[in-house]
């Protein structure tokens, strides 16, 4: 399967979704879902992003970076690709999040993110690849994750190399 999954930040404000359903249910993740048969893995996130917080981007105006690549092999299954994204938007003054059943959308720093991973209340490797977004690098990860013990078993993070 393939996914796009993103942070954003408006006004200098980054925001994260607790997931009420899928995969790292009640956990704090970045934005996103599926990508449909046949959409571009950035429109997927744009989309995404409006149906799960309200937000609607536009590729000419915000500030729209891919950050990445997560390969996440689940148990037996074949892996699943995630396409990384950052958005940092700066013309939604008045703009305030919604939450849908997705979950609810919250303002949080990354020293709260961070510091909540290690009580297992954050997705795998969050705190890590939002570290990364909005730096100008683009990385690569791999994830080895368990799913019945809810943990990760193996990973790296490589910063992929200027073409």
């Amino acid at each position: 399967m393939k996914y796009s999954v993103g942070f954003i930040r408006v006004n200098n404000k980054n925001y994260f979704i607790f997931k009420e359903r899928g995969l790292f249910l009640h956990k704090w993740n970045g934005l996103g879902g599926r990508v449909d048969e046949g959409e571009d893995p950035i429109d997927s996130f744009i989309r995404e992003v409006q149906e799960e917080m309200g937000l609607r981007l536009d590729k000419s105006v915000d500030k729209i970076n891919r950050e990445g690549i997560l390969r996440v092999q689940l148990g037996d299954r074949p892996h699943d690709t995630i396409f990384l994204f950052s958005a940092d938007v700066h013309r939604h003054e008045n703009w305030e999040p919604i939450s849908t059943e997705e979950g609810p959308i919250v303002e949080l720093t990354y020293e709260e993110i961070s510091s909540w991973e290690y009580k297992n209340q954050v997705a795998p490797l969050t705190a890590e690849i939002f570290y990364n977004c909005f730096r100008n690098e683009v990385w690569s990860y791999k994830m080895l994750y368990d799913v019945d013990k809810d943990r990760i078993q193996a990973y790296t993070a490589d910063r992929d190399q200027p073409a």
